[in-house]
């Protein structure tokens, strides 16, 4: 890693990428991405990505920095609406930048604009595109109207990290091996490749992991990990153990996470209605993007499954 912040003392934050060199990302769109810098131009641009920590933020804040622009971000999840572009957008965005080079406005977690705010949007690109470039984060670019989509170029986090693990599981082994020497923590090949194991694709999660989990130098491997305790809440729902998945819930750093990992062991954990964990996944994971405590709406997604009647569990194996 070629850079790091040592202002912060939050792991994720000092080894959180500032240069396009240290993104832990496919060679094909660090290339893209290269290419770019070399001609010194972007395009209007999409990031979307349903799992915390893989980037999305960092990219954007890394084409900031290296393309020196001002810029202006908008969470959407607060400023939504059309009011916020004509005013705030129009006003930057008409300006020549005091380098001479080109602005950027950043619209995190864009899947929450309105649809009447994304039409405005679309042709925005189109009128201030001598002086400015966009871009849009977001975890569902399915939320995004079709026009808007067709006038981006779209990065998303989940297929990449889908499509590439290998190839990412690499760079990813090789920063936490960085980050360990460079703390001065011993760690072992094996605990690395489980951390990994366990908490892929969210590298950020990784790094919380092995800050947190480290006495006198040394990575400490007989901690629960996450998967751990997303399986005992399975279990504990399957007892209906309203009290006791609730106290378990506060060990989960982060909820968004639960809901894949259900996805992708159902057929591990569920003998009877499928289709209706299915219906409920898709029904609270929408809902979380837009929830104020994510705790809550990951507890009432759990209690409906303890009520539906037509849910069975498999028989959990001794010792889990």
């Amino acid at each position: 890693m070629k850079k790091i912040n040592n202002d912060y003392f939050i792991w994720a934050e000092k080894y959180r990428p500032q240069i396009i060199d240290d993104l832990i990302i496919d060679n094909k769109t660090k290339n893209i991405l290269k290419t770019w810098l070399q001609k010194g131009e972007i395009p209007n641009i999409g990031l979307f990505g349903s799992i915390p920590g893989t980037g999305k933020t960092s990219l954007a804040n890394i084409l900031i920095k290296t393309f020196n622009s001002d810029s202006l971000w908008i969470n959407a999840s607060k400023e939504n609406g059309i009011d916020v572009i004509r005013s705030n957008i129009g006003q930057f965005a008409s300006t020549i930048s005091i380098q001479g080079n080109f602005k950027i406005v950043v619209y995190d977690e864009s899947d929450y604009l309105s649809p009447n705010a994304q039409a405005t949007l679309r042709s925005d690109l189109e009128v201030f595109s001598k002086n400015c470039r966009f871009i849009f984060t977001g975890n569902y670019p399915e939320k995004i109207i079709d026009p808007l989509l067709n006038r981006l170029q779209i990065f998303n986090l989940d297929k990449i990290y889908q499509n590439n693990k290998k190839e990412l599981a690499i760079q990813i082994f090789k920063r936490l091996n960085f980050i360990l020497k460079n703390e001065g923590i011993k760690a072992t090949k094996e605990q690395l490749q489980e951390i990994i194991k366990n908490y892929y694709p969210s590298i950020r999660e990784m790094i919380m992991f092995i800050q947190n989990n480290n006495i006198d130098g040394e990575l400490i491997s007989n901690q629960v990990t996450q998967n751990d305790i997303f399986k005992n809440i399975i279990k504990l729902t399957k007892e209906k153990k309203f009290y006791d998945v609730r106290k378990m819930l506060n060990q989960v750093t982060i909820p968004d996470i639960f809901y894949s990992y259900f996805w992708k062991n159902l057929d591990d954990f569920i003998l009877e209605g499928q289709p209706e964990v299915v219906i409920k996944l898709a029904k609270y994971q929408d809902m979380n993007i837009k929830a104020k405590n994510k705790y809550i709406t990951l507890m009432a997604f759990l209690t409906e499954i303890m009520l539906d009647k037509n849910i069975k569990f498999k028989k959990f194996k001794e010792g889990e």
